[in-house]
């Protein structure tokens, strides 16, 4: 269990005994009974919750990596636009006007 053998458990059990008498040593033994199996319930929730967790997130997943494409492909259309007005200035720089600011204050 914890690595104590048969000597070491009988020699803690006498300990125990000598130490909180024969009356106490069976609700001693009950408790730690209750703490163990608490212990263990609790251990196998959260063992339960985690994986409940890492199942969410590989369902998430896919999903995350089908935003991200669809962000992408967004962002990429936006470039191209993006490139497309600068090819439209840069293809006609005659109809570019002087700035005037008077003109846009007045």
């Amino acid at each position: 269990m914890f690595g104590i053998g048969g000597q070491e458990l009988i020699l803690i059990l006498l300990v125990a005994l000598i130490v909180m008498g024969p009356k106490k040593l069976p609700d001693l033994a009950k408790s730690l009974g209750r703490a163990i199996g608490e212990f263990q319930r609790a251990t196998t929730d959260l063992k339960r919750d985690f994986d409940q967790a890492s199942e969410m997130e590989q369902k998430k997943e896919p999903e995350r990596q089908d935003a991200a494409k669809a962000d992408d492909t967004t962002s990429k259309q936006k470039q191209k636009d993006i490139d497309s007005d600068n090819e439209a200035v840069k293809d006609s720089p005659e109809d570019i006007k002087s700035y005037d600011p008077d003109e846009i204050e007045g």
